[in-house]
């Protein structure tokens, strides 16, 4: 599945304060990789945030990864 990030995530000035959220939620995308960042899996976070879905978490990691690959130089 080949998917963008305007297919996961939007910002709406009106909700958050423009923040960019998960599609369908109010579910900051900060939010879900500070969790990631702190150890908890999918599973955990499915279990805390159920309006996200797991493959659009997994998709977003999949994107950013390749924008890292793609935006960083080794000197």
């Amino acid at each position: 599945m080949n998917r963008k990030l305007k297919d996961i995530i939007y910002k709406d000035p009106g909700v958050l304060g423009g923040m960019p959220c998960f599609i369908g939620t109010r579910v900051p995308v900060a939010t879900i990789l500070e969790y990631l960042s702190l150890g908890w899996s999918i599973n955990d976070l499915k279990a805390s945030y159920p309006t996200v879905k797991s493959e659009n978490i997994s998709q977003l990691l999949i994107i950013l990864s390749s924008k890292l690959q793609s935006h960083v130089k080794v000197a």
